[in-house]
Parts: structure tokens; sequence; C-alpha cells
């Protein structure tokens, strides 16, 4: 057998279709027909072992794992294919023929989303690489945060050192200022413009010497803060970098990436809307003033995020309908090709097995009946020398209580005789009375 004799009979195999029938010389043309199905069914399964090999291996870690499991897949698609093909049945009607096809259609159609989805992850790898990155940057600053919110101590602090530090820098000027006055004093230069040590400028020294303490006491609060958020922030710090990172890079993982790179987030702001604030007035009376004027504007703008399908949408929609079309394919040709000798063979001997059932299912019923019927004259039979015997039963029981009652009959009567001999005067005054009632 030459290798391309063995190619051919093996995509006739993968059609489904009986090789016995095909090699009939009334059928042999239809052997494109089929090897072209056989093919697509077979595609159809390495595909299927490509993709799912490739999204275990994005689970498992493993080449030897995830091709094993899409090996075990693929058969599972190529055996499901081939037999939904094989079943698909020839119908002189189309529409009939599509409708009876329409759950395997279906089928098909899930087959191919299911297949075509690792292979879309594998052709946009570069892709999804980046955007998984960015989702692990998100995660790990969620985690942060979340770290963060646990220690609502920084906010507070970070407030408090912004007050002091303004706190500190206004006592810093207001006390340079005062000690600008009081060497003024001193020099005769400012104040009373006369050069002395008096007491106007020792009241001016204690004055700028109290604020000189006081900006102290908050240079030092300051600096207490800010050593108190230091030690708080380096032990956020440390729970930040013990905390388990988890790679983002699982099939889920990549799924979700996919998605997310199918749409392009826009961001649309509106016109700002201006609203004006009024300051309620009253005036000596306690009324309120007629003429108020804003005192502000509050400017505000409504902002829209909407999300357009971009290239990357197009290109895994494409990916999937090409799939569904090569998923499609078999059933498709198998429809719309015209009822061939293969078909017609295929139909005649189902016909003919089925005629032949029925055959022998009207002869099971027939013998079935006469048995019935044989039974039940057999029973009739039964019952009616049952009843002819039940009958003579009865009759011989009828004849004899006759018999015994004529018996009785004549010992009463021999009995009566005897009396009436013995004494027959007796029975003759009875009778004369008796015939006397009557009478009157």
């Amino acid at each position: 057998m030459t290798s391309n004799n063995w190619l051919k009979n093996w995509f006739l195999f993968c059609s489904g279709a009986h090789l016995d029938f095909l090699n009939h010389e009334d059928c042999k043309y239809e052997h494109n027909k089929y090897i072209g199905i056989g093919s697509a069914v077979f595609f159809t399964a390495l595909f299927a072992f490509m993709s799912a090999s490739y999204a275990l291996y994005t689970v498992f870690g493993s080449w030897w794992s995830a091709c094993f499991i899409g090996f075990v897949w693929s058969c599972f698609i190529f055996s499901l294919d081939r037999y939904i093909v094989s079943t698909l049945k020839k119908d002189d009607n189309k529409l009939n023929e599509i409708w009876k096809a329409s759950p395997r259609i279906l089928l098909a159609i899930m087959l191919a989303i299911i297949i075509s989805k690792p292979l879309e992850l594998r052709i946009f790898e570069r892709e999804i690489e980046n955007e998984l990155i960015k989702m692990q940057n998100e995660v790990e600053k969620q985690q942060n945060e979340a770290v963060y919110s646990k220690y609502p101590e920084v906010e507070n602090l970070e407030t408090a050192i912004n007050r002091l530090d303004i706190d500190f820098k206004s006592c810093q000027n207001y006390a340079d200022k005062l000690e600008a006055d009081a060497a003024g004093e001193a020099d005769g230069s400012a104040g009373s413009g006369i050069r002395n040590i008096g007491p106007i400028y020792k009241i001016k020294r204690q004055n700028a010497d109290a604020k000189k303490v006081e900006c102290n006491r908050i240079l030092q609060e300051l600096d207490k803060s800010k050593s108190d958020l230091a030690t708080l922030k380096s032990k956020i710090d440390l729970e930040v970098t013990n905390l388990a990172r988890t790679k983002e890079n699982g099939l889920l993982a990549r799924i979700e990436a996919l998605s997310r790179l199918t749409f392009t987030k826009k961001i649309v702001e509106n016109k700002p809307i201006v609203q004006n604030k009024l300051e309620i007035k009253k005036d000596s009376t306690g009324k309120i003033d007629s003429l108020q004027m804003p005192i502000n504007q509050i400017s505000t703008s409504q902002v829209t995020v909407t999300e357009e399908r971009n290239a990357m949408y197009w290109a895994t929609l494409a990916i999937t309908i090409l799939f569904v079309i090569i998923e499609l394919a078999p059933l498709l040709l198998k429809i719309f090709t015209d009822k061939g000798n293969y078909d017609l063979k295929v139909q005649t001997i189902e016909e003919t097995v089925k005629s032949r059932e029925i055959e022998e299912i009207s002869y099971l019923n027939d013998e079935v009946n006469t048995r019935v019927k044989i039974k039940v004259g057999i029973n009739e039979n039964i019952v009616n020398r049952e009843l002819q015997d039940n009958k003579n039963l009865m009759e011989k029981i009828s004849n004899a209580q006759l018999d015994l009652a004529k018996e009785i009959i004549d010992i009463w009567k021999g009995d009566e005789l005897i009396k009436i001999r013995e004494n027959p005067k007796k029975y003759v005054g009875n009778l004369k009375t008796e015939t006397n009632e009557e009478a009157t």
C-alpha cells in the first residue's frame, strides 16, 4: 500500500464513512468529498491539541503533562466531530436537514470557541505579557494600599507635620521680626530712635526671646513627629516587603488581560458647569437683602469613561470566526452536497434492516397472538368441562334428593295407614268435622 493510499484511507476513516461502501465501484467518485470532510475533522482535532496543550502549559508549567492531556482532549474532539459528521443523514429537503443538524451545529460552534481561545492567547502573547505586568503592578499597588490603610496614624502624622511646619515658619518669621525690632531699639535705628539699652529694649528683647523659645518648642514637636513618621514608615515598608507576591501569569489572568486589550478606554470630559454661590445678607431690620452678589463660583465638570472596540477586538473576533468555519466545514459540506450513491446505499441498507425488523416484529406478534388464542381456547375447554361436570353433579344431587323425598313420603304413608286401620273412627270423625267447617 502506498503512502498516498494510506493517507487517503486515513482521511476517509476520519470522515466517519463506511469504507466497504465507499470502495464500491459506483461510490469511488465520492472519495474526494469524504476526504475533504475527514481532513477537516482531523485538522480540527490537531488545532484542539495545540490549543489545549498551550492552555494547560500555563496551568501546570510542564510540557509533558500539557501535551499528554492535550492529546487526550484532541482524541475526544476527534471522536466527537467524527460522530457528529457520521450521524448526519442526508434528506431531500435541505431545510429539514439543517433543522435536524441544528443541535450538532450549536455543539460545533461551542467547540470552535473553546478551541480558538487558547490559540488567541498564544498569538497575542507579547501584548498579553505587557498587560500582565500592568495588572501585576495594579495588584501590588492595591496590596500596598491595603497595608497603609491599617495605619491611619500616617495620615495624622503627616497632617500634624504640615501644620507644625507652617507654625514653625510663621513663628520663626515673627521671632526674626521681634529680633530686628530689639536690635533697632538698641542701636537707635528703629523704635524710639534713641541709642540706648533701656526698658523698651528690654521689653522687646524679652518678647523676642520668648518667641524663640516657642519656636524651639514647635521645632522639637516637628522633629519628634518626623521621627515617629519615619519609624512608622519603616515598619510599614518592612511589612510591604514581606508580603507574598503572586505572579499574575495563570490562564485566568491571561484571559482577563486579553479581554482588557480588546477594548480601549476613552475618557471624555464634558464642558464645565459653573455654579454661583450667594452669600445671604440681612439688613438692620433682619430682612434678607434683595441685592445679593455672588461671592465665588464653583466650576465642576462631568467625566465620562467609554470603551471602544480596537484592532485587537476585531483580530480575536476574526480568529474565532475562522475556527467556527473550520469546525462547521464538515457539517456544511455534507449538508449542502447532493445525495450520492454512498448515501443511497446506506439508506437502502437502513431501510432493508428496518423492514426486516418490522417483519420480524410482525411475525413475533402473530406468534404471540396465536399462542394467546390457543391458551384462551384451552382455558375455555377447561371451563366448559368444569361447568358440565358441575351441572351433572347438581343433577345427581337433585335426583338423590327426590329419591330421598319419595322414600320419606312412602314411610310416612305406611305409618298413617297403620294408624287409620287401628282407629278408623277417629279419622272419619275428623274428616266430618273438617267437612262441616268448610261448608259453613
